[in-house]
């Protein structure tokens, strides 16, 4: 064991290519906080309707 809230598996693929798969359930938690949040505030943004995601950040830089 690695620490007491970290999981580790190895997973072999099908090309025998071996993958170190880690599970921090603390870590699980904030990222699920952080994409609630970013819903959150998306969710807002469409209620103001769809124009708030055109633009052309791009324009002019050519």
């Amino acid at each position: 064991m690695v620490s007491e809230n970290l999981k580790v598996k190895a997973v072999w693929s099908e090309d025998a290519d071996r993958y170190i798969v880690c599970y921090n359930p603390a870590e699980a938690e904030h990222d699920r906080q952080v994409r609630e949040e970013i819903v959150k505030k998306l969710a807002g943004k469409l209620k103001k309707g769809l124009k708030q995601f055109i633009g052309n950040n791009g324009a002019g830089t050519c």
